[in-house]
């Protein structure tokens, strides 16, 4: 798929947050992932993307490898990164967040791409590296997730917008609307997951694309809007500096086992492995420390 982009075994991504003012100094670190009945626990950290600068929103395509957004003096790039080696894959005047494969496009990328005029819009990139815009009247739009030939879109606003739309159709439908910066699909279902702010807490909601019904999940944690599924019942998530996980058969918020001497503040974005043996996390660089 994507390796096609570059003759290297190693490809690197980007993907970015368009809701933020600025863009604060990230790290993103690897753990390996282990999962028993009634523990999750993480260990042996690994950096993955510690330049200084902006280095975000991880997104694997195996156990060892991921693509990730890195911000060099005013263009984000899309890399991957790849068992300790890393590569560009775009290096262009305009800048390139979000990469995701499209499922029924092979060798194909979306990527929301900042135009030099600031416009915001999905684009393609191909497996020759050139670029082809997907949805030319929608914008702007910050972030996205696929379901096949069907995409959830989070249109920026006053206030910020969900809207679905498929490959090929001009118009999109609202979702619903104030909704939070974190999209994903869960994992072997037609159903996708996002957040509303309610309360000053974020309320995680569900959409369906087959039957186009909506539903409600649950509160995440205090101080907590970015998640990742690990299967279609259990969930991680952070308050910036634990991390925690939920089981929906359980229903309710449980301790990450960490390591004793790790230290990490300002936990946001999460990515897990397709296997499930690794976790990638991104993660304040002045305020953290891998003893």
């Amino acid at each position: 798929m994507v390796q096609k982009l570059v003759t290297s075994v190693v490809l690197l991504f980007t993907v970015t947050c368009f809701a933020q003012d600025e863009m604060p100094d990230h790290d993103i670190t690897l753990f390996d992932l282990f999962i028993t009945s009634d523990t999750i626990n993480i260990s042996n950290p690994v950096p993955v993307a510690n330049r200084v600068g902006y280095e975000n929103q991880p997104l694997f395509i195996d156990d060892n490898s991921l693509y990730f957004t890195r911000m060099e003096d005013v263009n984000a790039d899309v890399w991957l990164w790849q068992m300790g080696h890393e590569v560009a894959i775009t290096k262009t005047l305009e800048s390139e967040y979000s990469p995701t494969p499209i499922p029924t496009r092979s060798g194909a990328l979306s990527t929301v791409r900042v135009e030099h005029d600031g416009t915001q819009r999905l684009w393609q990139i191909n497996s020759d590296g050139s670029f082809e815009l997907l949805f030319s009247d929608i914008k702007p739009v910050g972030y996205h997730v696929w379901q096949e030939d069907n995409v959830a879109l989070f249109v920026l606003g006053e206030p910020h917008r969900l809207e679905v739309t498929t490959l090929g159709q001009a118009e999109t439908t609202v979702v619903d609307d104030a909704i939070g910066r974190c999209l994903a699909l869960i994992p072997g279902t037609t159903t996708m997951s996002y957040t509303t702010e309610e309360e000053g807490y974020h309320q995680l909601r569900t959409f369906d694309f087959d039957t186009n019904e909506s539903g409600e999940l649950m509160k995440l944690p205090e101080k907590s809007q970015d998640y990742a599924w690990l299967n279609d019942k259990q969930l991680l998530t952070s308050n910036g500096k634990q991390l925690l996980w939920w089981d929906a058969n359980q229903r309710v918020w449980l301790p990450v086992n960490m390591p004793k001497n790790l230290t990490l503040s300002g936990i946001t974005r999460l990515a897990i492995s397709p296997n499930k043996r690794r976790l990638a996390v991104v993660h304040h660089k002045q305020s953290s420390s891998l003893k």
